[in-house]
C-alpha cells in the first residue's frame, strides 16, 4: 500500500517534469532575416542581410549570426545561470514556449541592456525575435526614451 501511495505521489511530478523537457521550443537550423518584415532592415543604416545558425542543447543555446560577411558566435546556458558573451553578460528563461535571453553589454563605455524574445510559428518554419534595448547614458529628459523596441522575422532554410 505504501508504494501504491509514493508511485502515486511522485509520477504525478515525474511526468510533469518529462513532459516539462519535452515542450521546450528548439530553435536550432539556419535561419534567413526576411528584410521586408524586419525592423532591423528599416533602420538608418540597414545592416543588410543577416543568416543566423542555432545549434541547441537541452543546456546551451550556441548562435552564430553572420551580417556583411562577419561572424559573431555566442553560446547561452539555459539553465538561467551567466553566460559570457561579447563585451558583456547575458541570462536565458523560458517565457512558455518562447525563450528570452537578456543581455547587459557595455558599448563604447555605455551600459546596454537588452532582452530578446525568440518564438516559432506553428508550423516552425518563422522564428519571430522581438528586442528591446535600453541604453543606460546617465541622464533623462523629460518625454525621452533612452530604449527601443522591434521586431525581426526569419525563415528557415531547408537544407537541399
Amino acid at each position: 500500500m505504501k508504494r501504491v501511495l509514493c508511485a502515486s505521489f511522485v509520477l504525478p511530478f515525474a511526468l510533469s517534469s518529462t513532459a516539462l523537457a519535452q515542450s521546450r521550443t528548439n530553435f536550432s537550423g539556419t535561419w534567413s532575416m526576411d528584410p521586408t518584415r524586419s525592423a532591423s532592415q528599416v533602420q538608418n543604416e540597414p545592416i543588410g542581410p543577416v543568416t543566423v545558425v542555432i545549434t541547441q542543447t537541452p543546456t546551451e543555446l550556441k548562435i552564430a549570426t553572420t551580417r556583411a560577411q562577419v561572424t559573431t558566435t555566442e553560446v547561452i546556458k539555459l539553465d538561467g545561470s551567466e553566460s559570457k558573451v561579447s563585451n558583456g553578460t547575458a541570462t536565458a528563461r523560458w517565457d512558455g514556449p518562447a525563450l528570452v535571453v537578456e543581455s547587459v553589454r557595455d558599448i563604447q563605455g555605455v551600459s546596454v541592456t537588452t532582452r530578446e524574445s525568440r518564438s516559432l510559428d506553428a508550423g516552425g518554419a518563422e522564428m519571430s525575435v522581438d528586442t528591446v534595448v535600453e541604453v543606460q547614458h546617465g541622464y533623462t529628459l523629460k518625454g525621452a526614451k533612452n530604449y527601443g523596441t522591434g521586431k525581426d522575422v526569419y525563415t528557415k532554410v531547408r537544407p537541399r
